[in-house]
């Protein structure tokens, strides 16, 4: 639906969004297997925030995580409301 807007109805093959999403659920996974283990470095029992920020900030690059992070705290502001 994303692409369909952003592209003027253009759409993905099922073998472009298997790719996509193969992609997705693996920087899923390493975003939370770092957050997991930045948790436990600090002895805490209770996932948070800003383990997930440190998690991205150490596993891309600066320009991206920053833009990531910002994105997704409007995201969850817009959510919240």
């Amino acid at each position: 639906k994303v692409i369909k807007k952003v592209t003027d109805g253009k759409t993905i093959s099922s073998k472009g969004l298997e790719v996509v999403n193969m992609l997705i659920c693996d920087l899923e996974a390493r975003l939370s297997d770092k957050a997991f283990e930045l948790t436990r470095f600090q002895k805490k029992s209770t996932l948070a925030a800003p383990h997930i920020q440190t998690a991205t900030k150490l596993l891309f690059p600066p320009e991206m995580s920053g833009q990531a992070i910002v994105v997704a705290s409007d995201a969850l502001k817009k959510f919240t409301q």
